[in-house]
């Protein structure tokens, strides 16, 4: 699984290629997300 982390405001964001994720839990669901988006203002507070 890829992942992309913003660990705080005003840091640079981690890009991860290949992470190990446990199942989900009891009450919980995985979902696959086949694409997102950032908007221009959410940018801009980095």
């Amino acid at each position: 699984m890829r992942a992309a982390v913003l660990p705080a405001i005003g840091e640079k964001v981690e890009f991860y290629e290949d992470i190990d994720v446990v199942g989900p839990g009891a009450g919980e669901v995985r979902i696959r997300v086949h694409a997102s988006g950032v908007c221009h203002s959410d940018l801009s507070g980095q």
